[in-house]
C-alpha cells in the first residue's frame, strides 16, 4: 500500500487515529472525582497510571501538531492573506466551539445529578465569571480548551511561516517548554486571585504553545524535501529511541502518582519529556511515511476530531451507570472497561453526525450552514481541516 491513499497522507491518518485513542485513554485514567484513583491503594494505582503514561504519548498537544501541520501545508501551497486565514479559522473553530460549550454546560447536569453536586454546579452557572470562562478559556468541559487555544495560536501564522523555509527554527520548542514551566510556576505561586491566575496561565500557554506551531511548520518544510526512503526509516528509528528516553523521564512522575494518588508537580525532566513526546511521536509518524498502513486507518481518521469532541459524553455515561449500578472494580479494570466503551461509542456517534448533513459541521465534516446561507454561495475550503487533508 502506498503512503498516499486516495490523495491522502496515510501516515497522518494513522497519527490522527493514534492521537484520538490516546486522548480518550488519558481521560479514562481519572476516577469519578477527577483524581488518579486517590481512594485506591498504591498497588491498585499501578495499572491505571502506567496506562496513562502510555496514553500521554498522544494528548491534546499531538492534536495541536496535526492541526498546525495541516495549516502549514495549506499556507505553503497557496499564500492567502492573513485576514482570510484568520476569518476562515474563526468560522471553523470558534463557531463549533460555541455550540459545544452550550451543549456541555447543559450536559454536565446529567453527571452532577447522579453524583450529588447539582447545587454546586448551579451556583457556578449563576456567576457571570463562569460564563466568560466557558467561552474565553473553554472551561465548559475539560477538553474544550483545545479550540480557542488553537485559534489563538493560528493568529501567529506570520511568525510560524518562517519555520517552513528555515526548519531549524523548530528547535525553539525546547526553550519554550522551559519558559512555560517557569512562568506558569511563578504565576501559581504569586497570583492570588483565581480569575486573574486562570487568564494569565492561558496567555502564557498560548505564547509558549506557538512552539508547537513552529515545529509543525518546520516539519512541513522537511516533509517537502526529497530524502531517500532509507534516510526516512533511519530517522524514524532514531525518533522512536528518543520517545523511549522521554518515557524514562515521564515514569518518575508516574511513580509519584502511584505513591500519592494526587496530581502533583512534574519534576523538570518529566515536564520536558511530557511536552516533547508529542513532537517526537508526530515526527516519527512522518518519518515512517513508507509504512503500509491499513485502509481502515484512512476510514477511521475522518472521525477522529469528532471522537475528540464527543468522548466525554460516554465517559460520563459510564461513570453514572456504574455509580447507579453500584459497581466497584479494580482501577485498572475500570480504566480499560471505560476506554473500551467510550472509543467505539464515540466513533459511532461521530459517524452518525457525519451522515447528518445539517450537523456534520459540529465535528469538522461539513460546511457551516449559517455562513453558507449568509454568503449565498458554498463555503470556501478551509486551510486548517481537523478531519481532512488538503
Amino acid at each position: 500500500m502506498s503512503t498516499q491513499t486516495s490523495g491522502r497522507m496515510a501516515w497522518l491518518d494513522a497519527c490522527r487515529v493514534f492521537a484520538a485513542l490516546g486522548v480518550v485513554l488519558i481521560h479514562c485514567t481519572a476516577d469519578r472525582a477527577g483524581l488518579p484513583y486517590g481512594s485506591a491503594a498504591p498497588a491498585e494505582r499501578i495499572a491505571p497510571m502506567l496506562l496513562r503514561a502510555v496514553a500521554e504519548l498522544s494528548g491534546s498537544e499531538l492534536f495541536f501538531l496535526i492541526s498546525l501541520f495541516l495549516l502549514a501545508r495549506g499556507v505553503d501551497q497557496k499564500d492567502r492573506p492573513y485576514a482570510e486565514i484568520v476569518a476562515t479559522q474563526a468560522k471553523r473553530l470558534l463557531v463549533p466551539f460555541v455550540a459545544w460549550s452550550f451543549f456541555y454546560t447543559a450536559f454536565r447536569l446529567f453527571k452532577a445529578d447522579a453524583m450529588g453536586y447539582v447545587p454546586g454546579l448551579l451556583d457556578q452557572l449563576s456567576h457571570w465569571q463562569s460564563w466568560v470562562g466557558y467561552f474565553a478559556l473553554g472551561t465548559a468541559q475539560y477538553h474544550l480548551h483545545f479550540l480557542p487555544t488553537l485559534f489563538a495560536i493560528v493568529l501567529f501564522v506570520p511568525l510560524m511561516k518562517s519555520a517552513t523555509r528555515f526548519p531549524i527554527i523548530g528547535i525553539a520548542i525546547l526553550p519554550m517548554i522551559f519558559l512555560l514551566d517557569s512562568v506558569q510556576g511563578y504565576i501559581w505561586g504569586h497570583a492570588t486571585d483565581p480569575l486573574t491566575r486562570d487568564y494569565l496561565l492561558r496567555i502564557v500557554k498560548i505564547a509558549c504553545y506557538t512552539g508547537y506551531g513552529l515545529v509543525a511548520f518546520s516539519l512541513c518544510g522537511l516533509f517537502k524535501r526529497k530524502l531517500p526512503a532509507k534516510d526516512w526509516a533511519t530517522l524514524s528509528r532514531t525518533l522512536l529511541f528518543g520517545v523511549g528516553l522521554a518515557m524514562m523521564a515521564k515514569l518518575t512522575y508516574t511513580s509519584e502518582l502511584i505513591a500519592t494518588g494526587h496530581w502533583g508537580v512534574r519534576p523538570a525532566g518529566a515536564n520536558l519529556a511530557h511536552f516533547l513526546i508529542p513532537v517526537l511521536v508526530f515526527a516519527a509518524f512522518m518519518a515512517a511515511r513508507g509504512f503500509a498502513w491499513s485502509p481502515l486507518v484512512h476510514h477511521l481518521a475522518k472521525y477522529t476530531f469528532g471522537v475528540f469532541l464527543l468522548h466525554p459524553i460516554f465517559i460520563d455515561i459510564y461513570d453514572v451507570a456504574t455509580v447507579k449500578a453500584g459497581f466497584s472494580v479494580n482501577p485498572g479494570v475500570d480504566v480499560i472497561a471505560k476506554w473500551l466503551f467510550a472509543v467505539p461509542a464515540s466513533f459511532a456517534l461521530a459517524y452518525a453526525i457525519s451522515i447528518s448533513r445539517p450537523c456534520a459541521w459540529l465535528i469538522g465534516l461539513g460546511p457551516l450552514p449559517s455562513f453558507r446561507l449568509l454568503s449565498g454561495a458554498p463555503a470556501r475550503k478551509a486551510l486548517l481541516q481537523p478531519n481532512g487533508h488538503r
